[in-house]
């Protein structure tokens, strides 16, 4: 490409000098010279180095000289190719020769081509030109015109272009230089765009380096202009611009510009994204400055980026070519003022000094805000040296790779490599350094500074000040970093920081720093609260951070307080904790002297991590709280289905103390383990599988996880003294709960047993029992009981039944099973009873049923709501103070449900003097109360057992026999005295009626009576018997005991005496008297078998108007001979038969017995008879069946005498009568007095007279 102006050259200097040569011969050879053309082509490619070929040569000679037109001439070079259709060459020979120089008169080069075959650089001077190729066109030249002629060549992008040259004249004077033009640059983008070119150029001292460059373009494109660096990463699309310029020379150099860009728009691609670049009436200001250049474009605000206006801003770039003084290397100085970043992002990537790795950078972090000063002063070869001097407003940018995001970052930077300094604010700012920090940092402000010094390799970097507050987090302080030569680096630290929200403390954890398990851990464990003035220090080369050899120190002490503290995700967290965090080193020591688990409270509370790489947690605390709290608190642990669920099953009240230790792996890929001890003093613990409750409890039990084990723990259960252990076992498919229990029951203490059962229950139970609990991870819990107890030492001084049932049973065997839900429970009471209990629990413990039967074996299953109890024979005196204590107001709780019927049976029951067979009694409950049926053989009826009152008794039918329970026994304990001593002081007040009682074969009628208990003493008052015949109104007291007492007193009266003993089915000879007998007894025996030995009491008879009958055998002459009255009467129908062969009217017979230790005494029993009256005075011994007593028969009656009534139960009265009635006779008139005296056995009297005193002697 440099030896094609040589080729020109000497082209035109040959042709030339041949010409002048031959000037004179040329006149005729001219026309002939295309003859010579392959020698001329020869000559020329010798001469040039390239290949020359002329179409054709013509020419003539004018009068100013010759003229030659050359026509397609073509010269082939390595670097370029010429071809033009015509050059028209007119030499004015004249001023040639005068000149001494070559002098043209026409130089016109039609249809040229010139085609560059290397592309152009960026600064277009890839073809370059020698002194001789200047020579010739501003020299030899005077003046050339190019007409319709093509350059191609190719554009620094590597796409061909074609420069049109429409019209271009040059004219050269002396050392001045004009030309006018216009060009227009074609390529395959855009075929137009016109360049108008002005220059006036002067030769000072050189050629061409004074004078005045003027471009004027509209709307011409520029993209061929840029690189193909440029047009690969950004995908231009359109270039286009209007624009003049101007450009001085001065000394042959360019010395200042200046460029208006009127109007333009070029457009490209990033990516996917479309990119615009606006520019009006934009100002470009160039000079030299020395040896460089200074760019200024002193406004901005005419550009526009993707739409956006630029704001009002300046920018100069000072160009310093290499010198000396920057090491032979160039240097840049770079100012601006007021640029936006955001402005600059899509233009980045049309400077082609910046390497892509760069243009990536800035285009992924997307950096935005306002420079507001920028100075650099920079030798791209010698970096270390750089000069910088920025402030910047609101700066933003995005993350990549180490460099975190910030925004609303504003600040001052001064200085270089060397030493410098930096001022930052922080406003309202987003700082996104992850990895490093977990979360971006929401900085609300931050200010500070931090200075470096760089010199003869010791670097150090400091801070005095430094300043942030973010969220929850106020943090101050400075630091120094040291790297000196030949010595490893220090890290000096101290800062204060205060947290108001320790939730919010994971976002300032440096991950990296602290690891990631401990980073972890600590974001999941810190849940809330402050801390103020904690302290943070760091000392020592960060290399050997954490200081595991103490080469150093780390260290951050948090004075946390009302903290909640999460230390384990599956264990609830720490509330309210005061605590103090030492992170040193390797480790972190946290210690709190009190915090809250839940509502209970953990005193003296440490938790360690010694060591961040062995990634392990070991707590420590002192625990105290309520039961309930404990359990509240472990039922939220992975001990749920261990002591969580013990602490459910065994509810703890009250304070407990104890201590836990806790081993928690931080990796989160291993079991807790959980070890402690729990301390119980007077605590309450409801047992809920048994429903029951242990009061003051003491004691401790230890736990290892899943497994606990207790020491001997004292309670009270039921009010008595309870020794307890227990064990647990974490078991494949359950939680095994074991429990020993032990004590020795004083019945007095023992609660829950209603007040009046203990009054007649006393002594001692001692027992033993296991309590075997099965917790499975899925389903019901399951537990089994087994009780074995001694009854031995239980005795009643008032139950006797309750007593004798104490001394023969011996043991007292409980075996239950249950769930959750039921609860089966039977066992056996010795060799007597077996029991069988159904259950059902929930908040209403409600028993389906129960069944006691005699034996050992235990019944198979229970009736549905019914008690059933079948007895053995048994003694009704022993177990009637048992009912009536059980039937007493115990005060049910609303929460106990008991079957609504309680079946009694007995083969028979001995009670009251007889023996009631197949005994049947139901019991079930009514408002307020019980009743109590009986369809016994001999019992018929109802007794309402009310919660507190008197029983009331209504009898259907009553059948009382004492003699059944004789008649039942063998004959050889027949009549056997056995004492019973009764305690009927826990007997129950009965008020009865009884509508058909049947006593000894007899149905004595209705009953009404009222029964109540005294002390130990019933109390009998206004009791009556009704029947047609007769009525009995009774009232008394039996004092029972060792020594019993009865003690009956009242009146038995009737209208008439024959149809009293007629209903009762007895006949008498008493006829058609009333009767009223008023007695008043008592005897040392129960009150259905009088003791007669210990008779006392006063009978008085009173019968009135009435006869007596001829009397004959049975019941009737059996009740006289009581009184020998019969006997009486024989001997009076033997003395006087005339007298007494008919019936003995009487008006009364009245009499008065006294009774005492079981001998009948009368002074006054009288017979007022109508023909004679009989008197009796004397003794009738009752235990000896004897009689001693002597009669007066006293005759000749005047009145008529009434009949006593009182015959069946005045014996003395009866006799009276009887013999009235039947001796006396018309002797009567003849006889005063007569004289008997009754002696001998009830059975066979005798009557001896002793006195006949006739009227006569009498007188």
């Amino acid at each position: 490409m440099r030896r094609l102006p040589g080729i020109l050259l000497t082209c035109v200097i040959v042709m030339v000098i041949a010409a002048a040569l031959v000037l004179g011969g040329l006149r005729y050879l001219l026309p002939q010279i295309n003859e010579y053309r392959p020698q001329i082509e020869q000559k020329l490619s010798q001469m040039t180095g390239a290949t020359v070929r002329i179409g054709e040569i013509s020419g003539r000679w004018q009068g100013f000289g010759p003229a030659l037109t050359l026509r397609d001439l073509t010269v082939t070079a390595p670097d370029a190719d010429i071809s033009a259709e015509k050059i028209d060459l007119s030499l004015d020979i004249w001023r040639t020769l005068f000149r001494f120089q070559v002098s043209f008169r026409d130089l016109t080069f039609w249809h040229m081509k010139l085609d560059y075959k290397q592309p152009l650089s960026s600064d277009g001077s890839s073809i370059e030109t020698d002194d001789a190729m200047s020579g010739l066109w501003l020299e030899r030249f005077d003046n050339f015109d190019l007409r319709d002629s093509e350059i191609r060549f190719l554009t620094p992008s590597g796409d061909p272009a074609t420069l049109l040259v429409s019209r271009l004249s040059w004219l050269n004077q002396s050392k001045r230089h004009r030309a006018q033009g216009e060009i227009s640059l074609s390529s395959v983008n855009n075929p137009r765009g016109w360049l108008q070119v002005r220059l006036d150029l002067r030769d000072v001292n050189g050629l061409l380096d004074e004078g005045t460059v003027y471009l004027q373009a509209d709307d011409i494109d520029m993209t061929p202009w840029f690189s193909r660096w440029l047009r690969d990463n950004t995908g231009l699309n359109k270039a286009g611009f209007s624009l003049a310029g101007w450009m001085t020379v001065e000394k042959g150099t360019i010395t200042r510009g200046l460029v208006r860009l009127n109007s333009g728009e070029a457009d490209w691609l990033v990516g996917k994204d479309t990119h615009t670049l606006e520019v009006q009436d934009l100002l470009v200001q160039m000079r030299r400055q020395g040896e460089g250049w200074l760019f200024n474009i002193p406004d901005l605000l005419n550009l526009k980026t993707d739409g956006q206006q630029w704001p009002e801003g300046s920018l100069s770039l000072l160009y310093i070519p290499p010198s000396a003084k920057y090491g032979g290397n160039p240097h840049l100085r770079i100012r601006a003022n007021d640029i936006e970043l955001a402005r600059l992002s899509s233009i980045v990537p049309t400077f082609s000094f910046l390497t892509n790795d760069i243009v990536k950078a800035w285009q992924e972090r997307e950096p935005s805000g306002l420079i507001r000063d920028f100075a650099l002063d920079i030798t791209p070869a010698a970096p270390e040296n750089l000069e910088l001097d920025v402030s910047w407003q609101d700066v933003s940018w995005k993350a990549r790779e180490e460099l975190p995001s910030v925004s609303h970052f504003s600040g001052v930077l001064r200085g270089g490599q060397a030493r410098g300094i930096l001022r930052f604010a922080l406003d309202d700012s987003v700082l996104d350094y992850r990895p490093m920090f977990t979360a971006p940092l929401a900085v609300s402000e931050s200010r500070g500074q931090v200075q470096w010094n760089n010199t003869d390799g010791n670097f150090s970097l400091w801070s005095d000040n430094l300043d942030l507050q973010s969220g929850a987090l106020r943090a101050n302080g400075n630091f120094r970093y040291q790297h000196d030569k030949d010595r490893p680096p220090s890290l000096g630290i101290l800062g204060g920081v205060t947290l108001t929200d320790a939730g919010e403390a994971w976002r300032y954890f440096p991950v990296p720093l602290m690891g990631e398990f401990l980073s972890e851990y600590l974001t999941q464990a810190l849940i809330a609260g402050k801390a103020e003035n904690a302290t943070v220090i760091f000392q020592g080369n960060p290399a050997d951070f954490p200081f595991r050899k103490n080469e150093g120190q780390f260290q951050i002490w948090v004075p946390l307080r009302d903290a909640t503290f999460k230390y384990d995700q599956e264990w609830p967290a720490l509330i309210n904790m005061d605590a103090d965090l030492n992170f040193h080193n390797q480790g972190l020591w946290i210690s709190a002297q009190e915090a809250k688990l839940g509502e209970a409270t953990a005193r003296n509370l440490k938790a360690d991590i010694p060591d961040f790489m062995v990634e392990r947690l070991y707590i420590q605390s002192d625990i105290e709280g309520k039961g309930e709290s404990l359990g509240k608190y472990f039922d939220q642990t992975p001990m749920k289905s261990s002591i969580g669920n013990t602490l459910e099953q065994l509810k703890i009240g009250g304070e407990v103390k104890g201590d836990l230790k806790l081993e928690i792996p931080l990796n989160f890929n291993e079991m807790v383990r959980a070890t402690g001890h729990v301390n119980l003093k007077n605590n309450d613990i409801d047992v809920v599988p048994l429903g029951s409750t242990l009061k003051g409890v003491s004691g401790q039990f230890r736990f290892d996880n899943g497994d606990l084990e207790s020491d001997r723990i004292t309670a009270h259960w039921f009010g008595q003294p309870l020794n307890i252990r227990f064990t647990t076992k974490e078991n494949p498919s359950d939680f095994a709960v074991n429990i020993d229990l032990d004590g020795n029951w004083q019945m007095k203490g023992i609660d829950g047993i209603p007040a009046a059962i203990k009054q007649h229950v006393t002594g001692s139970f001692p027992w033993t029992g296991v309590v075997n609990i099965a917790l499975p991870q899925k389903g019901e819990m399951s537990y089994t009981v087994d009780l074995e107890g001694q009854t031995g030492k239980l005795t009643s001084s008032t139950l006797p039944a309750v007593r004798r049932w104490a001394a023969e049973s011996g043991t007292l065997n409980v075996h239950a099973t249950g769930t959750e839900h039921t609860l089966k429970a039977g066992g056996t009471v010795g060799k007597s009873f077996s029991v069988l209990t159904d259950w059902r629990l929930g908040d209403i413990l409600t028993l389906n049923g129960a069944a006691i039967v005699p034996g050992t074996k235990v019944p198979e299953k229970v009736t549905p709501d019914v008690i059933s109890i079948a007895l053995p024979p048994i003694s009704g005196e022993e177990w009637v103070g048992a009912l009536a204590v059980a039937g007493q107001n115990h005060q049910q709780p609303a929460s106990l449900k008991l079957p609504g019927n309680i079946d009694i049976s007995a083969p028979y029951a001995d009670f009251a003097g007889q023996r009631w067979n197949q005994v049947k009694l139901r019991i079930h409950p009514q408002e307020n109360g019980w009743l109590l049926s009986s369809d016994s053989q001999e019992l018929r009826g109802d007794i309402r057992i009310p919660a507190s009152g008197p029983w009331q008794a209504s009898i259907d039918y009553l059948y009382y026999n004492p003699e059944s329970i004789q008649n039942a026994l063998p004959e050889s304990q027949r009549n056997q005295t056995t004492k019973t001593d009764y305690r009927v002081g826990s007997w129950p007040a009965v008020t009865l009626r009884c509508e058909a009682c049947w006593v000894s074969g007899l149905n004595i009628g209705t009953v009404n009576a009222k029964v109540w208990p005294e002390n130990n003493s019933l109390v009998l008052d206004a009791a009556t018997v009704k029947n047609s015949a007769s009525e009995l109104t009774l009232s008394g007291r039996w004092d029972a005991g060792p020594e019993p007492l009865s003690h009956f007193k009242g009146q038995f009266k009737g209208p008439v005496f024959d149809n009293m003993a007629a209903y009762f089915g007895v006949l008498v000879p008493i006829t058609g008297s009333p009767f009223n007998v008023d007695f008043d007894l008592s005897w040392r025996d129960v009150p259905w078998s009088p003791d007669v030995a210990t008779l006392n009491g006063i009978i008085s008879t009173s019968l009135g108007k009435g006869a007596i009958e001829r009397m004959g055998g049975g019941n009737a002459g059996k009740l006289l001979r009581l009184v020998s009255f019969d006997a009486l009467l024989r001997k009076l129908q033997l003395d006087f038969t005339d007298t007494f062969s008919n019936d003995f009217v009487f008006d009364s017979i009245r009499g008065k017995g006294v009774i005492k230790d079981g001998i009948l005494k009368t002074t006054d029993t009288r017979v007022d008879g109508l023909m004679a009256d009989i008197s009796f005075s004397g003794s009738v011994y009752l235990v000896e069946r004897r009689i001693d007593m002597s009669v007066v028969v006293t005759p000749e009656l005047s009145a008529t005498v009434g009949v006593a009534t009182a015959f069946v139960v005045n014996p003395i009265a009866g006799a009276a009568v009887f013999v009235a009635s039947k001796v006396l006779g018309p002797l009567w008139s003849k006889i005063s007095v007569i004289r008997y005296h009754l002696s001998g056995s009830l059975e066979e009297p005798k009557i001896d007279e002793v006195l006949r005193q006739l009227k006569e002697t009498r007188e």
